[in-house]
């Protein structure tokens, strides 16, 4: 039977999640506000990783999300390769971080966007920013507020993220791309 997602609540420590962060934004190319699709919202701030160069910082997740598909979703997936594009959200309470229903995807006609998987780095507590999948309505995924768990499930799935409402909630996201599906 094939899932809709998978969650692995204790894919990254805990402890080791303040440094992650700090090498993620060590490694940011790109960093500022995002610009959503139409009728989008999203209030937080954005950081642009190139996954050469956090590999050795990364590579278990990755290795994790490419059984995760194995088992669970049997995509055929390319291997992300040093310019492969990561990306770091914090949303931010000052902002009422938030990311309002939306699918992953890309413009174009040679690959399409598999899966997106996605590490919960908060290393402070926040409230709010609960992720939520739509599944034949809302579907909270509670057990990935956990702090160093891991989230992954087709990039076609609509999916958002409530408003923060104290604190920062800290976020990677790694898209898995394959050949185009058409």
């Amino acid at each position: 039977m094939k899932v809709s997602y998978f969650c692995s609540p204790d894919a990254h420590p805990q402890d080791n999640l303040s440094e992650l962060v700090d090498t993620f934004k060590s490694k940011i190319v790109n960093d500022g506000f995002d610009e959503p699709a139409d009728g989008v919202t999203k209030t937080s701030r954005v950081g642009v990783m190139q996954y050469g160069e956090l590999k050795n910082d990364v590579d278990r997740i990755v290795n994790i999300v490419y059984d995760i598909n194995k088992y669970n979703f049997g995509f055929d997936l390319y291997q992300p390769n040093n310019f492969t594009t990561m990306l770091y959200n914090e949303y931010d309470s000052y902002y009422k971080g938030e990311y309002s229903w939306h699918g992953d995807g890309v413009l174009k006609e040679q690959y399409d966007i598999k899966l997106t998987a996605l590490l919960n780095c908060s290393d402070t507590e926040y409230e709010g920013g609960e992720f939520k999948l739509f599944i034949n309505g809302d579907w909270p995924i509670p057990e990935f507020n956990k702090p160093g768990s891991l989230l992954v499930f087709p990039s076609w799935i609509q999916h958002k993220v409530t408003p923060v409402t104290s604190g920062i909630r800290k976020s990677m996201a790694l898209f898995f791309t394959g050949p185009n599906l058409r």
